[in-house]
């Protein structure tokens, strides 16, 4: 292995009439997805004292053989109880938004068991 700067490498190849081929960027027809920047409400305040008031949520990738699954899962920081949890191929908007929604659901289930 040789240690050259890469000007002299620039020069021999000009003198040669060597060129390097470039390759292209490969397009990217994938679909870009709108975002959500929220701001930061609990400011560090984990402390809750009754269920359903702070829910927090996290999304974790599965490793398989050849691709990844992801899980998006719902807290509540009232009991570190899972609230609701979907899994999808594709880490997306739509995959938190059918975890809140599954999450809302089940809260609204829960509340009317209780009462």
């Amino acid at each position: 292995m040789f240690c050259v700067n890469h000007k002299r490498v620039y020069r021999l190849m000009k003198e040669l009439g060597i060129r390097s081929r470039i390759r292209r960027k490969k397009p990217y027809y994938g679909s870009k997805e709108a975002y959500v920047v929220s701001n930061i409400v609990l400011n560090r305040d984990f402390q809750t004292a009754r269920p359903n008031e702070k829910w927090v949520t996290d999304i974790t990738y599965l490793p398989l053989k050849r691709s990844f699954l992801y899980l998006s899962t719902i807290y509540d920081l009232y009991n570190n109880e899972v609230i609701a949890y979907k899994i999808s191929p594709r880490n997306n908007l739509q995959l938190v938004m059918d975890t809140v929604k599954k999450g809302d659901s089940s809260s609204k289930d829960a509340g009317d068991s209780l009462t």
